[in-house]
C-alpha cells in the first residue's frame, strides 16, 4: 500500500465526516442566521422561519450525503474493489449530494419567497 492509498483512506472518511458534522447543527436548527455558515443566497434570507426551513433541508441533505458516501466507500472496500474505484464512487456521491443540497435549498428558498410575496400582496 503506497502513500496515495493511505491518503485516500484518510481523506474520503474525513470529507464524509465534515459533511455530517457541518450539516448536523443546520438540520437540528441550532445555527442562528449569520453571513458565514449555512445556506447563503445572493440576497439575505430575511425571515427567521425561512432561514431555519432552508437550512434544515440543506442540513439533512448534508447528513444523508455524508453517511451514504462513507457507507459506499466502506462497502466497496469490503467487497474487494480497488481503492481508487471506491474513492471515485464516494466522490461522485458527495458531488451529487452537494448538488441536490444546493438545488433543494434553492427550491425551498424560492417557494418561501413566493409564498411571502403572495401573502404581502393580499
Amino acid at each position: 500500500m503506497n502513500t496515495d492509498h493511505i491518503a485516500i483512506l484518510v481523506l474520503i472518511p474525513l470529507v464524509c465526516g465534515l459533511f455530517i458534522g457541518g450539516a448536523l447543527p443546520l438540520a437540528l436548527g441550532q445555527m442562528q442566521p449569520n453571513r458565514v455558515y449555512g445556506f447563503q443566497t445572493g440576497r439575505r434570507i430575511k425571515s427567521l422561519r425561512a432561514w431555519y426551513s432552508v437550512n434544515r433541508v440543506v442540513g439533512w441533505w448534508g447528513i444523508v450525503t455524508g453517511v451514504v458516501g462513507a457507507a459506499t466507500f466502506a462497502l466497496m472496500l469490503g467487497a474487494g474493489w480497488a481503492i481508487a474505484a471506491a474513492a471515485f464512487f464516494a466522490c461522485g456521491i458527495l458531488g451529487c449530494g452537494a448538488l441536490a443540497m444546493a438545488l433543494h435549498g434553492a427550491m425551498v428558498c424560492w417557494r418561501l419567497d413566493k409564498a411571502n410575496r403572495s401573502w404581502r400582496s393580499k
